[in-house]
């Protein structure tokens, strides 16, 4: 992402809510008190979703097995025998 389209997305931001997050300086960009209470406000559920992406990026990585078989089977050997085969094969 380039240093412009952040710039313009702060901006953005900075006129939804109708207040400075940074003070623009000549080489650099500061954190004003309204931007760090709100940095610290929104950081937690930032990270939040992130995690969240992780996880449901990892959980749809896994490998899905569907097994189509008759009720009874099922119920007289497949079913018994699950516990084990997952207790064996994690994840």
């Amino acid at each position: 992402v380039s240093h412009s389209a952040v710039s313009r997305h702060i901006k953005l931001l900075e006129e939804y809510l109708g207040v400075l997050l940074f003070e623009r300086r000549i080489r650099q960009s500061v954190l004003t008190p309204a931007g760090q209470r709100f940095y610290e406000q929104v950081s937690a559920g930032l990270s939040q979703i992130a995690n969240a992406a992780t996880a449901l990026k990892q959980h749809a990585s896994l490998p899905t097995v569907k097994i189509n078989v008759r009720p009874s089977f099922a119920m007289l050997w497949l079913t018994p025998r699950l516990a084990d085969f997952v207790a064996r094969h994690p994840g």
